[in-house]
């Protein structure tokens, strides 16, 4: 079985990305490279870019005969859609308020920036900047919610509210991981972590960017067609 961690930027889907990864290892299922080989490149956060064409064909040849968790950050696609309504894939897609995506976009940007680690986020100096920069992914946010089930929809400040409910959310993407979960979610404590990882988790609580009104105003009407 593919499973797939998809989400918006900055909304929790590393950290969850590798609970479900952890929970699969502790099941005897292998690590997405691992799995995939030299079929499929995927980065070191397991995200493959394009879930569609050869990509999807070759990460869901794979899935037949193992489970396995990937990353993404994609829109709906007819080739993706197919493969979760006919049980090929599981997904969960993660949405979260659009004005913490900006500031966290903007605090993450900072902090790659001061340790000279190349990404995307690193051109982002400024409110307008960050919220230009998140624009399309709260279109593609409003696609998964129009294409509907079976695409799981969790919101970030759902998700995260306890251990329970993280716990719940990777029991809906795969149940199996029911018998592990608890043990899993022990392991990956911060106090259990490396300093890189609890660096990269402690970002949002160092550095607390301010949104200029504009730009709290659009995060605003994005959040209403969000739900929120």
């Amino acid at each position: 079985m593919l499973l797939i961690v998809n989400s918006m930027p900055k909304s929790g889907s590393t950290w969850f990305h590798n609970f479900a990864v952890r929970c699969l290892s502790l099941l005897g299922h292998p690590t997405p490279h691992v799995a995939v080989g030299r079929h499929v490149t995927l980065n070191d956060y397991a995200n493959p870019g394009a879930l569609s064409g050869i990509n999807l064909e070759r990460l869901l040849d794979a899935a037949r005969s193992q489970t396995f968790a990937i990353k993404a950050h994609v829109p709906p696609n007819e080739e993706l859609l197919a493969a979760l309504r006919t049980g090929a894939a599981r997904m969960v897609f993660l949405i979260r308020h659009p004005a913490d995506i900006v500031a966290s976009s903007l605090a993450f940007a900072e902090n790659r920036r001061s340790r000279n680690d190349d990404t995307p986020y690193n051109a982002l100096h400024l409110p307008r900047e960050a919220a230009d920069f998140v624009a399309p992914w709260v279109d593609q946010a409003e696609a998964w919610f129009a294409a509907g089930p079976p695409a799981a929809i969790r919101r970030y400040e759902e998700l995260y509210e306890s251990d329970a409910s993280i716990c719940a959310a990777i029991h809906d993407l795969w149940p199996e991981t029911a018998n592990v979960s608890a043990r899993a979610f022990d392991e990956m404590r911060p106090a259990r972590l490396s300093e890189a990882e609890r660096d990269y988790l402690r970002v949002n609580l160092r550095i607390r960017p301010e949104l200029t009104p504009d730009v709290t105003q659009t995060c605003a009407v994005w959040a209403q067609r969000l739900g929120y």
